[in-house]
């Protein structure tokens, strides 16, 4: 009987040990969904009314709280007639954000800057053809943002999502 005893332990412990380093991250709500289109996707639940954070070396575990992916995309890009895509980074950024842009002949280009609530709070005029902007955040606040490109000559404008850490 002890000959079968001792591997039987080893056996459900060591499945048990495996097991535990193949968790995913999961929510227990009472409801939510994950919904997609035009390659958009949209994680929410509702009904978590508990939240705890426990802390152990350099693991950490939050429950309560959705943790979805972070995926930083273009909220609404649109052809403000740039000869190639508009390239912006460091995103997310700690200090300063470059604005590459490119156009077929020199542009009046105003930026403007919008806080997590849709209020304006910078708005920066430029006259291009093919230059990097430099804009300096550092004394912004940790939140996200949106960055509107608009061509004035045009009236067509390109939205980002900027995330400063």
């Amino acid at each position: 009987m002890r000959n079968i005893f001792l591997p039987m332990l080893l056996f459900l412990f060591g499945n048990a040990s495996a097991q535990i380093e193949a968790l995913q991250q999961t929510v227990i709500s009472s409801g939510g969904e994950v919904l997609t289109a035009n390659n958009y996707m949209l994680h929410f639940s509702i009904g978590e009314v508990v939240t705890t954070t426990l802390t152990a070396s350099s693991k950490m575990l939050t429950q309560g709280f959705h943790q979805g992916e972070l995926l930083v995309m273009p909220t609404d890009v649109a052809d403000i007639g740039t000869l190639q895509p508009i390239k912006i980074h460091p995103n997310p950024t700690q200090a300063v954000l470059y604005v590459e842009l490119a156009f077929e002949a020199i542009e009046n280009i105003d930026l403007v800057l919008y806080d997590a609530t849709g209020k304006p709070i910078r708005r920066e005029s430029y006259q291009i053809q093919a230059e990097t902007l430099t804009l300096d955040w550092t004394s912004l606040p940790q939140s996200t943002y949106h960055l509107q490109i608009i061509n004035t000559r045009t009236g067509q404008s390109s939205s980002h999502q900027i995330i400063k850490l």
